[in-house]
């Protein structure tokens, strides 16, 4: 009898445990620091890939071109009772902000995404040029670089960087 009641025990503080780690997951949807609908400066502008994609990053929009096509996604705050519906399909939020390597990364989730890690991006003046640098996965690695002109972009697009993480 006793061992009964040390296992159910034990299964009670287990299951306290998870459902603590999971409401401080869950609160860094909120934290007042990342929980912003406006891009940092550092990041806005046009930066073009060594492959001549462009993305277009304003005060609320993420705007990807790749392969003729045109990818639009709208940064919003995320509350912890926030929906999912078709009309938040295109919507993006700040996940977390946090510094691996000594760089300064900002995460963005989609809005419906159920899992995983989301996408990290950096903004560096790496030899004289700034660089935006998009990276995925846990630890942040497949690091790839875009640029402030196109000309740059494809002169530097096999550059790789100390610090960065590659596949």
């Amino acid at each position: 009898m006793k061992i009964k009641k040390y296992i159910i025990a034990i299964v009670l503080i287990a299951t306290m445990g998870v459902s603590t780690a999971c409401t401080i997951n869950n609160a860094k949807i909120v934290d007042a620091k990342i929980n912003t609908a406006v891009f940092p400066k550092k990041i806005r502008g046009t930066w073009y890939s060594g492959n001549g994609n462009k993305t277009v990053i304003t005060p609320k929009k993420y705007i990807s071109y790749d392969g003729g096509h045109k990818y639009v996604s709208y940064l919003h705050v995320r509350h912890n009772n926030s929906k999912m519906s078709n009309k938040t399909q295109n919507w993006i939020y700040f996940f977390d902000r946090g510094q691996v390597n000594g760089r300064r990364w900002i995460t963005i989730k989609g809005w419906n995404a159920m899992m995983g890690f989301g996408t990290h991006y950096n903004v560096s003046k790496l030899n004289g040029h700034y660089v935006l640098t998009t990276a995925m996965g846990e630890p942040i690695s497949g690091s790839s670089h875009s640029y402030k002109s196109l000309k740059l972009a494809r002169q530097l697009k096999n550059q790789r960087y100390s610090g960065f993480k590659y596949w």
